[in-house]
């Protein structure tokens, strides 16, 4: 993976819903953070990392859509 692409991963990691607790719409914010990791080469990892940090989240605040649509997401990988 290039310095680049390391240092855009590092920096989509680092976001994460629990920076954003009382967003109403926030599946479309996780959606949109999760597909940028497709356009980073070799970020599958990552990818993995904060969709299960995501998927903690949402069973804790107990957004059951997210958290179905997470886990499919997750298996999709």
């Amino acid at each position: 993976m290039s310095s680049t692409a390391k240092a855009k991963t590092a920096k989509l990691s680092g976001l994460s819903v629990f920076d954003l607790p009382y967003l109403f719409n926030i599946y479309y914010v996780v959606r949109t953070l999760l597909n940028y990791f497709n356009s980073i080469p070799n970020s599958r990892q990552a990818q993995i990392d904060v969709l299960i940090d995501n998927i903690e989240w949402s069973k804790r605040e107990k957004r059951i859509f997210l958290k179905h649509s997470l886990e499919i997401r997750l298996v999709s990988l």
